[in-house]
């Protein structure tokens, strides 16, 4: 099966398979053969066996890794190497992340199979230890048929000489502990070594002698090197793309550079990490992301993330995914970009549950986007596969759905859960007054601050960062507030423009976007004080508390909990009564309720209120009078107290609102549902009950 087409295959299920919480996610499909076809240039290599190489494992080194051409490639006698030993060592305890890269330094250095490597440590340092081989899974239990089982070799460094040999050879890594500090430019000289043809971004040097130095030299591995990511990649593969692509050479700055801009803003900036910040929990790691291609993986998976590094097959389409920029900058780098992804993902979740899935590919969107703003693309790459759940299908669908003047719930609706339709609110406030993501960042990191998680923290901060009430903005996409939540925002001007019709997917996104008009916003009363009761027909308590049916539930501010009327043993008498107690005189214009999920839907209700004062909730001998009715399937009439309005359905789940034909003042009001249920029965049962009025 096709590499590429595979992959198209894994973008569904690789978002998936990421997320899970897993600390070995894995890729069991067959995809083409990682071997290094190039194998030393197979039998015609010739070999120097007179410097004491031990050749006894040349037969499985010419396999892989790979045979260096001992007697036409230079090796290097002596040669000094510079090491920042000042990089401090941030953990993933510290980000509060999953995982972080490893304290390795590339040093763009070979060992020759079985040659003896020697490096010299001056000075009382520490702490160090040397690599040979950058390919460490071991596949000793996985049966391994594309390589030896353990292909790479460790030794800690002492002060003087230090011999290390590996009879496969590989390519050079320097690895420091933790807690280790030394020198900005620690030198540390290697011996007996070959020059790897790295490309370094910011060296400076000739892209073409670059890729004449990858065609003509025999070492077989080698790295791409930007200053926040190292991709460890067969040389076969590099010389592969260089004959395919004319312009791969000279893209290589440009493409190692957007890694790199990637990496620093859609993670470690969007996490709140800055270079050099005193506090751990917001130092931006110092070592690069790093991506080691190998033949052959633990348990024969495609990919396998254990956080670092990260380890795939050597095959064209992850050649593809790290180095075509084309690719990149398109958003093709699914599997990539997930997989870092889960090494910065929070240890707790600062997001509410309805958004926690779509929140997580936020980076992955946000580079399709510029791929798509730069022209390069004329549609947005489905970050979301699978029947009807691509972004250019979902966000038309999701947009309409906002911009309807009608009540939603969020994700309960018919249609509406997909990630897709919680990913596009967030990139709405994302692009909020040209912001491009700066709030984000200044949520996640008041979150890691311990600032507070969940939906309040997120309106609160919102609220906060623009200076707007985004109640409307909410109320829009039917994502439910409770009251406290809304009170937050009341502190600031109503949101000022139709945000809910940004549309990422145009040329001009913020083309639908208008002034907003509060006129006939309709302010919900905050009911946090209310107090609450029901009877049946004798004034006797009316809710199910032990089957999580408490009366309490109307007031909560979510469809998703709800009154039921007692039934254990049979039903309490029509008609049945809610009383509520708003603690002091409010003017109102009029009233909504929700009813939910469940079938016991009100089919006719009276609303009531009284001009007594100082009331007992249960006192049967008030003098109520009523200010309203609604009822089943009819329109409303001058006597009904309401303006015009649809009659009751059973069909409604979301709040619906009523209004008063007259502005009310008021401190009491009691519901009577004198009927039968649309469920023919006489239990009841209701989501949400407030009041709303007009400013």
């Amino acid at each position: 099966m096709n590499g590429i087409k595979i992959l198209k295959l894994l973008s569904s299920l690789i978002l998936v398979g990421f997320f899970i919480g897993s600390c070995d996610v894995r890729y069991e499909f067959d995809i083409e053969n990682g071997t290094d076809e190039d194998k030393g240039n197979s039998s015609n290599v010739t070999v120097d066996t007179s410097s004491a190489i031990d050749v006894s494992l040349y037969d499985r080194a010419r396999i892989f890794p790979g045979l260096v051409d001992t007697l036409k490639e230079r090796r290097i006698a002596d040669t000094t190497i510079s090491l920042d030993l000042s990089k401090v060592v941030v953990t993933a305890k510290d980000l509060g992340s999953t995982a972080v890269p490893q304290p390795i330094y590339s040093t763009g250095l070979y060992a020759g199979a079985g040659e003896l490597v020697i490096v010299n440590v001056e000075g009382n340092i520490m702490g160090l230890s040397v690599q040979i081989g950058s390919h460490t899974d071991n596949l000793t239990s996985t049966g391994a048929i594309s390589r030896d089982p353990l292909v790479y070799t460790t030794k800690a460094l002492f002060p003087g000489k230090n011999y290390i040999r590996n009879n496969l050879g590989g390519y050079i890594w320097i690895v420091k502990k933790q807690d280790m500090i030394g020198g900005a430019d620690y030198k540390l000289k290697i011996q007996n070594v070959y020059k790897a043809p790295d490309y370094i971004v910011g060296k400076s040097f000739d892209a073409n002698s670059w890729a004449n130095e990858v065609k003509n030299t025999t070492v077989p591995w080698l790295e791409l090197r930007g200053k926040h990511v190292a991709f460890s990649v067969s040389r076969a593969r590099v010389e592969s793309k260089l004959s395919q692509d004319p312009s791969y050479a000279n893209n290589m700055e440009i493409l190692l550079n957007t890694w790199d801009n990637v990496v620093s803003s859609y993670y470690y900036s969007y996490y709140g990490l800055k270079e050099g910040n005193s506090n751990r929990k917001f130092r931006m790691p110092e070592f690069p992301e790093r991506v080691v291609l190998d033949v052959q993986l633990v348990n024969n998976v495609y990919m396998r993330w254990t956080g670092q590094p990260i380890v795939s097959l050597n095959t064209g389409a992850m050649m593809d995914d790290l180095t075509d920029l084309n690719s990149l900058l398109k958003g093709n780098s699914v599997s990539i970009f997930t997989a870092i992804g889960n090494n910065y993902l929070l240890s707790s979740s600062l997001w509410w549950s309805q958004v926690d899935a779509a929140a997580k590919v936020i980076p992955l969107y946000r580079l399709s986007e510029g791929g798509f703003r730069s022209g390069l693309t004329n549609r947005i790459n489905d970050i979301f596969t699978g029947s009807g759940a691509g972004i250019n299908q979902l966000f038309p669908l999701a947009l309409s759905y906002a911009a309807a003047d009608s009540s939603k719930w969020f994700r309960y609706d018919a249609g509406t859960n997909f990630d897709a339709y919680a990913l596009l609110p967030l990139i709405q406030i994302a692009n909020y007054n040209g912001d491009n993501w700066k709030f984000f960042e200044n949520f996640i990191t008041k979150f890691k601050d311990g600032g507070g998680s969940g939906l309040g923290f997120f309106f609160k901060e919102l609220c906060s960062y623009f200076g707007k009430d985004f109640s409307p903005f909410f109320d829009h996409w039917g994502i439910d507030l409770n009251d406290n939540i809304r009170a937050l925002g009341r502190n600031y001007p109503l949101l000022d423009k139709t945000i809910w019709k940004y549309d990422p997917l145009a040329s001009n996104p913020n083309a639908n976007v208008v002034s907003y008009n509060p006129t006939n916003f309709k302010y919900r009363t905050i009911r946090s004080s209310w107090e609450v009761k029901s009877f049946d027909a004798y004034y006797v308590n009316n809710d199910q508390v032990d089957d999580a049916g408490a009366i309490e539930l109307i007031l909560d501010g979510q469809k998703s909990t709800r009154w039921h009327s007692w039934w254990r043993g049979g039903s309490r008498p029509l008609p049945h009564y809610i009383v509520i107690d708003m603690k002091s005189k409010q003017n109102f214009d009029g009233f909504y309720f929700a009813n939910g999920e469940r079938q016991y839907r009100a089919s006719h209700m009276i609303i009531q209120t009284t001009d007594q004062d100082n009331i007992r909730l249960d006192d049967v001998n008030v003098v109520w009078r009523k200010i309203g009715e609604i009822r089943k399937d009819a329109s409303s009439s001058a006597s009904d107290g309401m303006k015009p309005y649809e009659g009751l359905t059973k069909n409604y789940q979301n709040e619906r609102y009523f209004e008063f034909l007259n502005k009310q003042n008021a401190r009491y009001i009691r519901i009577v549902l004198p009927d039968s249920s649309f469920a023919s029965s006489d239990l009841h049962t209701m989501a949400e009950f407030g009041t709303y009025f007009y400013k």
